[in-house]
């Protein structure tokens, strides 16, 4: 009870701490281009329907990840619809709401100080599917229209922190090579 009390506060905590919300508003020209979502495709969520672990684990709302992978072919269809029913309507169903919350501590500090955990989520399968795709889109969208900047190496595909470190000594080198400063 103790860490549920903790982690349900973090969220309103937080937006309680930023001062003056109306400064954070978006101040730049309007978007050229809109952002609309579209529907998710039956092949899709078979296919992720499809990697769930082969061996039996079972969700916040019990659904069994083996049922649900050996069933893909079957249930595929009805699950994508309810996921573009919930893209359409902006309705998120409660069930797909609910988390199995573990505490897990960081590895440093006291264990007995409840700031030094940090909550670990088990969701629902479908609500995760749903999460992925709805991810896909939004990146998809980023990629077509150039709005992430090429210096981005965090969550894109064959851009890892690697990726960012050599191009960061390559910038070192560079700048070594003509004499700069680096800071």
């Amino acid at each position: 009870d103790m860490f549920n009390d903790y982690f349900s506060t973090i969220g309103s905590n937080v937006a309680k701490s930023i001062s003056n919300a109306k400064e954070w508003r978006w101040k730049n020209p309007k978007p050229l281009y809109e952002f609309k979502f579209k529907h998710v495709e039956i092949k899709y969520v078979y296919e992720k329907l499809s990697k769930l672990d082969e061996n039996s684990h079972l969700d916040v709302l019990d659904m069994d990840s083996k049922l649900l992978r050996l069933a893909a072919h079957i249930i595929a269809p009805s699950v994508t619809f309810l996921i573009n029913q919930s893209i359409d309507t902006s309705v998120l169903p409660d069930d797909w709401k609910y988390a199995r919350v573990t505490p897990v501590y960081k590895g440093k500090g006291s264990k007995t100080d409840k700031s030094n955990y940090r909550p670990i989520s088990v969701l629902s399968y479908i609500s995760c599917i749903l999460e992925k795709a709805v991810q896909c889109l939004i990146m998809h969208f980023f990629i077509k229209h150039n709005y992430i900047s090429m210096d981005q190496f965090a969550f894109l595909k064959n851009h890892s922190t690697a990726t960012c470190l050599h191009r960061v000594v390559d910038d070192w080198y560079e700048a070594l090579n003509e004499s700069e400063m680096i800071g």
